[in-house]
C-alpha cells in the first residue's frame, strides 16, 4: 500500500512543478457538458477486513456532469464490478466473491494548465457481494449474497492530452458496512486505479468550436449609394441589435461590418468591455468602403456580414450575421438631404482643372482690370460651356423636382466630367459642373434649392458695402458674412447671356419669402465636411474645348455690358449732383475698369468744377500711369506735390500717396536712385502706404523693372477723403 501512496504523491508533485498558476480561468475555459469514463482499480483491504484476497481488482464506468456556473464541481454516477479472489489452498477460498456497485457522488477538480488537473471525489452508494462458494451460514440462512453500504473518498491526477480525452490516476479509500450478518468484509479498502475519460463538448481551441452567446435582432440595410462613400464612414445608416443570451457576462465584445470586395479591412463598429446577462445593445452601422464602389454600374446587390467577436467564460467566440442590400452606382442619389449635391462637386478632378486652365488662358488678354475676378471667371465658364455645346436637358427618368418631392426616389446626378462628355445635364448636373470648375480655381461656391430646382451661387470677393462695383442694383447680390455672392441660373447656358442667367437666379430666390423653408442656400465647403466629393481615377476625357476666340469674344462682350451698367450708374449720380467728388469717383471707377478716356473726361470735369481739387489731379496722373505714360504721370504728380506743400499738407495721407506715385513713376522710367529716394520720403510720412511696394528699394540690384509687374497695375487713387 505504501507503494501506491508513493506513486500518487509523485504524480501530484510532478503536476505542481509542471503547471504553474494561470491568469486565465482554465476550469471555465475548458469546461465540458459531461463525460464518460472507464477505470481499472487494484484494491488492498485493511483496517478490519478479516479475509485477505490473492487478487482484488475492479472495473467501473463513471459519468460526470459539471455544474454550468461552477465547472470545478461535478455530480457523478458510478457503476462497477469487482473481483475478490482467494487462493484455492486457503481456508477462506469459500469467501471469494463478485462485487457489484452503484454509487452517486460529488467531485471537485481544478486545472493547473491546459493538460494537467487534480481533483477529489466523495461518494456514497450500494454494493452487493455475491459468493458462489458460500451457500449456508451457521444459522442456516442462505448467504450467497450480502448487501452493503459503501462510502468512498478519492483523489485523482489527470493528464489531458486533448480537450475530449483524459487519463486519470486515482488513489481511493472505501469503507464498507454490511447490512446482513456476514461482516467479514466490513472495513476500509485502499485502491489505486487508472482511468480513461471521454469528454463531450466543443474544444475551445478548435476552429469549429461553437459558442452562441449572442443573438441578433432582425436588421435591414437601406439601399446605399456609392457617391456617399465618405459619408457612410462617419454617419450611421442602419443599426444592428445584439443580446447576451447567457446567464453570465461576456467580455471584450468587438462588433464589425465587412463587405468583401469593397472594403480593405472590416469596419469597426463598437467595442463593449462587458455585456451583462440578458442585456441588449444597439450598434450603429457605418462602413469604410474603398474606391471599388465607384466602379459599379447600375444597381449591385451585395451580401455583407456583421461580425461579433467576444469572450464567453474565457473562451474566444465569433458569430456572424449576413446582411443583404443594394449598392447604387456613383451617379445615384436620394434627396433626403440637399447637401448631398456637394458630393458631386469634384474640384480635384484633373480633367476639370485642365479645362479651367484652358478657359482662363482663353480670356486672360480680354479681362477687365478692376472688375471682380470671380465674376469674370464665372462669365468665362458660362460662355466656355456654351462654346462646348453644353445644354440643359430634363432627366429622362426621375427629375430633381420628382426626387426632391419624394426622398425615397432614386435620382441620378452625373459627375462634372460626365456632363462635359455628354454635353447635357439637368439642373443638378449643371450645378455640380459649374461649381466644380469654379472651385477648381479657388473660387468658393454653393447651391440654392427652391421647390423642384437647384442652381449655383458663388462668392465674388467684393465687400457688401461695395455692391455698386458689381452691379448698381443691390438686390442682384446676396450678402454672406460681409461678402457679395451671385447666383447663376445654369439651365440657361447655351440659350441666354450670363447677365440674364444671373438676374433669373435672383428672381427665383426672391420669388419666395425670406422666412420660408422652401428656399435654402448651401455652401460647398461646409457641405463637403459631411458629404465629401466622389473619388475618381485620373483619365483624359479627350474633349475638344472649342474655339478660344469665340469664348473670349463672348466673354468680353458680356463683361463690357456689365461694366457699362456699373459706369452708367456712377455717371447718373455725377450728372444729377454735378459734384466734383462724384465726378472724381466716376473717374476712379472708369480708370479701374480700363476706360481711360471716360476716366480722363470725368476727372477733367471735376477739375473744371474746382481747379484746386487735388484728388482729381492725382487721379488724372494715375490714369496716365495706368496707360504707361510715365512722363506725363510724373509731371502731374509733381504738380500735386507742389500744391500740397504750398498748402502745408505734408503730413497728410494724400501727400504720402503722391510721393509714392512719384517714386513709382521714376521706377518705371528706370531711374532707380530717384525712385528709392522718393520711396523713403513717402515711408517717412506714412509707412503703411509703402508696404506693398518694397520692390522699389531693390532697384536694379534686385528684381529690376519686372518687379513692378508683381504688384499688378494697381495705383493709389485719391478718393477725396485723404
Amino acid at each position: 500500500m505504501a507503494k501506491h501512496w508513493t506513486l500518487a504523491a509523485a504524480l501530484l508533485c510532478t503536476v505542481s512543478l509542471a503547471c504553474p498558476g494561470q491568469a486565465v480561468d482554465l476550469n471555465t475555459y475548458y469546461a465540458y457538458p459531461w463525460s464518460l469514463g472507464f477505470s481499472f482499480d487494484n484494491f488492498t483491504p485493511y483496517g478490519g477486513t478479516q479475509i485477505q484476497p490473492s487478487v482484488y481488482y475492479g472495473l467501473s464506468g463513471i459519468a460526470r456532469i459539471p455544474l454550468p456556473f461552477a465547472p470545478q464541481f461535478q455530480a457523478f454516477g458510478k457503476v462497477g464490478y469487482n473481483s475478490f479472489s482467494v487462493l484455492q489452498t486457503s481456508a477462506d477460498v469459500k469467501f471469494q466473491n463478485s462485487q457489484f456497485t452503484i454509487m452517486p457522488g460529488v467531485g471537485w477538480s481544478t486545472r493547473f494548465s491546459k493538460n494537467f488537473e487534480v481533483g477529489a471525489d466523495l461518494g456514497i452508494g450500494y454494493q452487493m457481494l455475491y459468493f458462489p462458494d458460500l451457500n449456508v451460514l451457521s444459522s442456516g440462512s442462505q448467504a450467497s449474497r450480502t448487501d452493503n453500504i459503501i462510502a468512498s473518498l478519492g483523489a485523482h491526477v489527470s493528464l489531458d492530452p486533448a480537450y475530449s480525452f483524459s487519463i486519470d490516476v486515482s488513489p481511493t479509500l472505501t469503507y464498507r458496512y454490511a447490512l446482513q450478518p456476514l461482516t467479514q468484509f466490513n472495513g476500509l479498502t485502499f485502491g489505486i486505479g487508472a482511468a480513461v475519460n471521454y469528454r463531450f463538448g466543443d474544444d475551445p481551441d478548435a476552429p469549429k468550436a461553437s459558442i452562441r452567446s449572442i443573438s441578433f435582432a432582425d436588421v435591414t440595410f437601406p439601399p446605399l449609394f456609392a457617391a456617399m462613400q465618405s459619408y457612410y464612414a462617419k454617419n450611421p445608416f442602419a443599426k444592428v441589435q445584439i443580446k447576451n443570451v447567457e446567464k453570465f457576462p461576456i467580455t471584450d465584445v468587438q462588433v464589425s461590418f465587412t463587405q468583401a470586395g469593397y472594403m480593405d479591412v472590416p469596419t469597426k463598429l463598437k467595442t463593449i468591455p462587458t455585456l451583462e446577462p440578458g442585456k441588449t445593445v444597439d450598434i450603429p452601422v457605418v462602413a469604410s468602403f474603398n474606391g471599388e464602389v465607384f466602379n459599379t454600374n447600375g444597381d449591385t446587390p451585395l451580401n455583407g456580414e456583421i461580425t461579433v467577436e467576444y469572450t464567453s467564460h474565457n473562451r474566444p467566440a465569433k458569430q456572424s450575421l449576413p446582411v443583404s442590400y443594394t449598392l447604387y452606382d456613383r451617379t445615384s442619389i436620394s434627396w433626403d438631404d440637399d447637401r448631398k449635391e456637394a458630393a458631386f462637386i469634384t474640384k480635384a478632378d484633373t480633367a476639370l482643372r485642365n479645362y479651367a486652365t484652358f478657359i482662363r488662358q482663353a480670356v486672360k488678354d480680354r479681362t477687365i482690370p478692376g472688375y471682380s475676378e470671380p465674376v469674370q471667371t464665372a462669365m468665362a465658364v458660362f460662355y466656355s460651356l456654351k462654346e462646348l455645346g453644353v445644354i440643359y436637358q430634363l432627366a429622362l427618368t426621375s427629375s430633381f423636382a420628382q426626387a426632391q418631392a419624394n426622398p425615397l426616389t432614386v435620382d441620378h446626378v452625373h459627375l462634372p466630367r460626365e456632363t462635359l462628355q455628354r454635353k447635357a445635364g439637368d439642373c443638378s448636373d449643371l450645378t455640380a459642373l459649374f461649381c466644380a470648375i469654379m472651385e477648381s480655381v479657388g473660387i468658393p461656391t454653393g447651391f440654392i434649392t427652391v421647390p423642384g430646382h437647384i442652381y449655383p451661387v458663388f462668392g465674388t470677393k467684393v465687400a457688401t458695402a461695395n455692391y455698386k462695383d458689381l452691379h448698381p442694383d443691390k438686390s442682384m447680390t446676396f450678402d454672406v458674412d460681409g461678402e457679395l455672392w451671385i447666383p447663376v441660373e445654369m439651365t440657361m447656358v447655351g440659350t441666354s447671356d450670363f447677365l440674364t442667367a444671373w438676374r433669373k437666379g435672383v428672381e427665383e430666390w426672391q420669388a419666395l419669402d425670406s422666412d420660408t423653408k422652401d428656399r435654402a442656400i448651401f455652401f460647398t465647403a461646409k457641405a463637403q465636411e459631411v458629404f465629401r466629393p466622389v473619388g475618381l481615377k485620373e483619365e483624359d476625357l479627350g474633349l475638344q474645348y472649342g474655339d478660344a476666340t469665340k469664348i473670349a469674344n463672348n466673354f468680353r462682350d458680356e463683361a463690357d455690358k456689365l461694366v457699362d451698367t456699373v459706369i452708367d450708374s456712377y455717371t447718373k449720380v455725377a450728372t444729377d449732383s454735378n459734384a466734383k467728388s462724384d465726378y472724381n469717383r466716376l473717374g476712379i471707377v472708369c480708370a479701374q475698369y480700363g476706360r481711360w478716356d471716360q476716366a480722363a473726361k470725368a476727372l477733367n470735369t471735376a477739375l473744371a468744377l474746382d481747379r484746386n481739387y487735388l484728388s482729381a489731379e492725382v487721379n488724372l496722373g494715375n490714369v496716365y500711369f495706368l496707360q504707361q505714360n510715365y512722363q506725363d504721370a510724373l509731371r502731374v504728380f509733381q504738380q500735386a506735390r507742389d500744391s500740397l506743400e504750398g498748402d502745408g499738407r505734408q503730413a497728410t495721407s494724400l501727400y504720402a500717396k503722391v510721393l509714392l506715385n512719384i517714386s513709382r513713376s521714376y521706377y518705371e522710367l528706370e531711374d532707380y536712385p530717384s525712385a528709392s529716394n522718393w520711396y523713403d520720403k513717402a515711408a517717412s510720412v506714412d509707412p503703411s502706404v509703402v508696404n506693398t511696394f518694397e520692390y522699389i528699394k531693390n532697384g536694379q540690384g534686385g528684381a529690376g523693372p519686372r518687379a513692378s509687374a508683381q504688384s499688378g497695375p494697381q495705383v493709389l487713387f485719391a478718393t477725396g477723403e485723404d
